[in-house]
């Protein structure tokens, strides 16, 4: 009898839907029942977000599956995105426990080892990041337009607290904590004290941090001093500087005399280096094929003026020209450039893997139609309970309104959401452009989105021994569309067999 692993994972938010870890692990285990497996250890991730690969159960599944002796023959979940939301993530699992001889299978998609279930179970993959990326693009926007009214949408920085009531300001003052994070703001604006002292005198005062509950470090502090939020400024990476809907608790003054006692005793920054650099975009993406070291990028000065060069820290091995390097990989892209005739194939898969999906999104949305009814009713139980009967007074009915309505808000936004799923155009589109010029993609990507694609495309890297590119290993998606496009390109009708047309 195979033996099999289970794995079942819930994050945070997903506790709270119909993700249940025990239907999870009932169904994954009614699958090996009926398929003959038995079952030799069952993982349960909790509250884990599959955006990574480092989560503690995964790891201990991994460690299980690949040990010498195991004899594990199949990873069993419920579906492809319990195991992983990300592409590359996935075929690194998948890779891994490859090679250890245990294959993956999902109780609700069709994968295995066939070029059909290879390219299936990547299109799952593909269509659970994607999703992902959609989630997580409404939130940010969801953020950026809180963040515009000012409104604090983060966790409450130390000296502040969240407000009981949700329709008021979104921080205001600890009463203990924030009072010392004053202090502290004070004595470092009169220019009597260093930050060390100030640190010291406000931690015997009291202050300590809200996640450890110990004393702050000195670069937690520091961080703290800078921060402008203080002043009732809040200033992200997403929007522009606005002022906040909450009190300050120090005033533009004395925040800009503390930024100024800093910048005079700290006036060499250290320089930040770009993992994104533009100039050099393979920049520890390829290996030296002799040591496999990733390759450094640097630019060296000539008579007229600097090269670029991709070189490997051992002196001795692989130094190239960024030029040269560059241009061997967008010939290596675009070898992988698919016929368009391959593409109505393609659309079939896609379109397979996305009903497929619709069911689940129906379902959700048949939840929360229920949950939004119910809430409508609790609404108007509420107005009978405060206008007809008079048995709760108008601030009980106030606050009790504005919980209401919150989750009928927070509802409609879900719902709201659920339509972009029904639209498989945007994932179609890009796939196509991708597939049908992968070099011309890359060649016009930003700096960020270059690295994303590369390592999307060859999960594994790529080596360079100076000269060439060792055989390198892509992503299923292309390896069997063009394994589908070599065989139709050898299918031709042997002579003979049809009368030949006249001319």
């Amino acid at each position: 009898m195979p033996n099999a692993v289970i794995y079942c994972r819930v994050s945070t938010k997903e506790q709270t839907q119909n993700f249940s870890l025990p239907e999870q692990e009932r169904r994954c285990r009614d699958y090996c029942s009926r398929n003959g497996y038995h079952v030799s250890r069952v993982f349960i991730e909790r509250g884990e977000s599959a955006k990574t690969a480092d989560r503690t159960e995964l790891k201990k599944l991994l460690a299980f599956s690949t040990q010498k002796g195991a004899k594990i023959d199949y990873l069993v979940v419920h579906k492809v995105d319990r195991l992983s939301r990300d592409v590359a993530d996935f075929y690194a699992i998948q890779a891994t426990l490859g090679r250890a001889g245990v294959m993956i299978r999902s109780v609700d998609q069709a994968i295995d080892e066939t070029p059909n279930g290879k390219l299936m179970s990547g299109m799952h993959a593909l269509m659970a990041e994607y999703e992902n990326n959609l989630r997580a693009e409404r939130t940010v926007t969801g953020m950026k337009a809180a963040l515009r009214q000012g409104r604090w949408t983060h966790q409450p920085p130390l000296g502040y607290r969240k407000p009981p009531d949700p329709g008021g300001p979104s921080l205001e003052p600890d009463a203990d904590q924030g009072s010392l994070v004053a202090t502290a703001f004070e004595k470092m604006a009169s220019g009597q004290y260093t930050q060390t002292d100030v640190l010291r005198q406000v931690t015997a005062l009291g202050l300590k941090s809200k996640r450890s509950g110990r004393a702050l470090t000195p670069q937690s502090f520091n961080r703290t001093l800078r921060n402008p939020i203080y002043k009732g400024w809040i200033e992200t990476s997403l929007t522009e500087p606005v002022r906040g809907d909450f009190d300050p608790l120090v005033s533009e003054e004395v925040f800009d005399r503390v930024q100024a006692e800093l910048a005079g005793r700290h006036s060499n920054r250290a320089r930040r280096y770009s993992r994104d650099n533009p100039l050099f975009p393979l920049k520890g993406f390829v290996r030296c094929g002799n040591c496999r070291k990733p390759l450094r990028g640097s630019r060296s000065k000539g008579r007229e003026r600097r090269y670029g060069y991709y070189h490997c820290s051992n002196r001795g091995d692989v130094r190239t020209r960024r030029e040269q390097l560059e241009q061997r990989f967008y010939c290596l892209l675009d070898a992988l450039r698919v016929d368009e005739g391959v593409l109505p194939l393609f659309r079939v898969v896609v379109e397979d893997v996305w009903k497929d999906s619709q069911a689940e999104v129906q379902a959700t949305k048949k939840r929360l139609d229920s949950r939004m009814r119910a809430i409508e009713r609790r609404k108007d139980d509420l107005v009978e309970a405060a206008v007809h009967q008079k048995l709760i007074d108008a601030a009980t009915y106030r606050v009790q309104s504005d919980k209401l309505e919150a989750q009928r808000l927070e509802l409609m936004v879900e719902l709201e959401s659920l339509q972009e799923k029904l639209d498989i155009r945007p994932i179609m589109e890009f796939a196509e452009q991708l597939m049908v010029d992968p070099a011309g993609f890359w060649e016009a990507a930003d700096p960020g989105q270059k690295r994303r694609f590369q390592e999307l495309i060859y999960p594994s890297g790529l080596e360079f021994d100076g000269e060439d590119f060792r055989i390198a290993v892509t992503t299923p998606v292309f390896s069997y569309l063009q394994q589908i496009q070599e065989a139709e390109e050898r299918m031709v009708t042997p002579a003979g067999i049809e009368p030949a047309l006249p001319a």
